[in-house]
């Protein structure tokens, strides 16, 4: 059995987890097209049986040993010795959680509001766009390093590569120190890698991070490589606590803000107002060369839980919009395909190849229902407008919610 085997008879839900599983290790086997029109399938003909994938993050699945034994892949091991076991375990044992987002004023508004009242100062940070990494210290050295995720069957172990960016060790720490952070390479040097190693590999500063943190490269390679500090457990009582005493001891922390309870507007049209001067113009001065993919805004206060629904946490959010929203890209129809599969429908728009501003090619946009490409008078050699999700993947976008992207 091959993947081509598995596409041609439908098998959605296995595609589906091969494609979380080899996305996860940095070496997709989809482009973003197949794998958004893929998701389309899955929750219409078997959610009830991935619906624990739909809940979890995709560094939470199991390795799909039986699919990769299928298609005769050898899933990646993780070498370690007895000693470290234990330690895997540990660290892998707490829930990795996701930050919901909002991408209006409105939504903005309530989650301000509501800590404004609670009295709770906020931290906010940029969102770095870069490959997890958790790290921990016992006794102020640092012992282990890990990709996130629960399921230590696929968790890279990252420590003898973060112990070259990383702080070896620290003084003056507890017991147990857990340092959460968010790894990239820097931009201008992807060029360089593909150089050296691959002229197809390292496209963005995410994959290039993930293929250093798991395989050795050269000692002049790690000076590129950026390990930025978002979080950390067993330090301080609050956020700003934490950020101070991570950059005392030799850690690069994301770029930060704290904003007391009292300093946020409570009338709407003056929080709108605010918001954008103090946060999203703020923080847009802080991100050259950085990869960011939004605003990062939680509670100050370490020792507020607040309410753990699923995969997120309401004492944080994600603020994607005004310099963070989705950026509209135009393109030129070249050819419009719809294509009547045995279960369902598709339709994708092929334009004119362009770079987007992630360093990837743009050669189809997926536009889900023909009658959306009829409606909107679409056809070769129409200007076609697009943006790229969450998941880099490029949709179709038109009507009202084109306009408000582009601030009509």
């Amino acid at each position: 059995m091959t993947l081509e085997d598995m596409r041609a008879s439908d098998r959605y839900a296995d595609l589906f987890i091969l494609a979380r599983y080899f996305y996860r290790i940095g070496e997709p086997i989809m482009d973003d097209y197949e794998y958004e029109e893929l998701l389309l399938n899955v929750r219409k003909c078997c959610s009830q049986q991935i619906s624990d994938y739909l809940d979890r993050t995709y560094d939470d699945d199991p390795i799909p040993l039986k699919l990769l034994n299928e298609i005769g892949v050898e899933p990646i091991s993780i070498k370690h010795d007895d000693s470290r076991e234990r330690l895997f375990q540990y660290l892998n044992s707490e829930k990795s959680l996701s930050i919901d987002s909002v991408t209006s004023y409105g939504e903005a508004y309530t989650f301000f509001s509501k800590y404004r009242e609670e009295k709770k100062d906020l931290m906010v940070s940029l969102k770095m766009d870069g490959d997890n990494v958790k790290t921990l210290y016992l006794d102020g050295n640092l012992e282990l390093s890990l990709s996130r995720g629960r399921n230590a069957g696929i968790s890279f172990d990252f420590t003898d590569t973060v112990k070259r960016v990383f702080p070896n060790s620290i003084m003056s720490v507890p017991h147990e120190l857990r340092i959460y952070a968010e790894a990239y390479v820097e931009e201008d040097y992807l060029e360089t890698l593909r150089r050296k190693y691959n002229p197809n590999g390292y496209k963005t500063c995410k994959s290039a991070a993930i293929s250093l943190l798991r395989v050795q490269h050269s000692k002049e390679d790690y000076e590129h490589l950026r390990i930025i500090v978002h979080g950390i457990d067993g330090l301080g009582s609050s956020v700003s606590e934490d950020f101070q005493e991570a950059e005392q001891k030799g850690f690069s922390v994301v770029e930060h803000k704290l904003v007391p309870w009292e300093d946020i507007p409570v009338d709407k049209t003056q929080f709108r107002e605010w918001l954008k001067r103090e946060v999203f113009d703020y923080f847009e001065q802080k991100t050259d060369g950085v990869p960011s993919d939004g605003i990062v805004v939680e509670v100050n206060d370490k020792t507020y839980t607040g309410i753990t629904a699923g995969q997120y946490s309401s004492r944080q959010l994600a603020l994607k919009f005004e310099q963070w929203a989705f950026k509209v890209y135009k393109g030129i129809i070249e050819d419009i395909i719809w294509e009547q599969k045995r279960v369902l429908a598709s339709c994708r728009i092929r334009i004119k190849p362009m770079r987007t501003d992630d360093g990837c090619s743009a050669n189809w946009i997926n536009a889900f229902n023909f009658s959306i490409v009829v409606n909107e008078g679409l056809d070769k050699g129409s200007e076609v407008y697009y943006v790229r999700n969450s998941g880099a993947v490029n949709v179709l976008v038109y009507g009202v919610e084109l306009d408000r992207l582009l601030g009509r």
